[in-house]
């Protein structure tokens, strides 16, 4: 049991989250899937399929699950790749919807070794950072249905 205003302590070894998170109840309910998991290359792919469940008025998917499935990954890839015991939340997000997104949509995420390594020195320097990433969702055409763009803020604990 914990205290009222604390949070459990659970040790989930961190390679494991990106493999499970697809189990997550909202993102298994919103059907949102890490399709691929490459952890030498810092890269991933989500894929979201249209359903009755997560589609809107316009029978296109609607714009909350179109930004979930875009929310944890870059923030998830820093803690996976950081060796330091760092705190890591998206601090500001801007979703820009292009068109429809009908069928199934996916985002590919990738962190790349500069952008770590600029992460690294900005810690040693600052004790934070502030990278900025911005993602495509595309639909099953290649078209780009949404543009995001976050701020992750990386700090120690």
């Amino acid at each position: 049991m914990y205290s009222k205003g604390s949070q459990p302590n659970l040790k989930v070894p961190k390679t494991s989250i990106l493999k499970i998170i697809s189990y997550w109840p909202p993102f298994l309910v919103s059907g949102i899937r890490v399709q691929k998991y490459l952890a030498e290359e810092k890269r991933l792919e989500v894929a979201m399929s249209l359903r009755f469940w997560n589609w809107n008025h316009e029978r296109s998917h609607f714009g909350g699950s179109l930004y979930s499935m875009t929310d944890p990954f870059y923030a998830l890839l820093i803690r996976e790749n950081l060796k330091e015991n760092v705190r890591v939340w998206v601090k500001s997000a801007q979703i820009r919807f292009r068109r429809p997104g009908r069928g199934v949509v996916h985002s590919v995420f990738e962190l790349k070794d500069e952008q770590l390594e600029k992460i690294q020195k900005d810690l040693a320097s600052n004790h934070k950072s502030e990278p900025e990433f911005h993602i495509e969702v595309i639909d099953s055409h290649g078209k780009i249905v949404a543009e995001v763009s976050q701020i992750v803020h990386v700090s120690f604990k």
